[in-house]
């Protein structure tokens, strides 16, 4: 269980980090812009995918998979 904490929280530290990298690495104002828009739009599908996913696949196949 604590290993499953660290990680979330390291998953939490990093996702702002990522904003950051971008606001960056785009200079001009219209391509920055639609990093982050493209940034956004990942992420809006990614985010909820990843424990529907998970608990999919704990579902189907077995917890147990964490482990090995």
């Amino acid at each position: 269980m604590g290993c499953r904490v660290i990680q979330g929280v390291g998953a939490a530290l990093m996702l702002p980090g990522t904003l950051a990298v971008i606001t960056n690495a785009y200079s001009r104002e219209k391509e920055r812009a639609a990093a982050i828009g493209m940034w956004a739009a990942i992420g809006r599908v990614t985010l909820p995918a990843g424990p529907l996913l998970g608990g999919t696949l704990v579902q189907a196949l077995s917890w147990r998979l964490i482990f090995s």
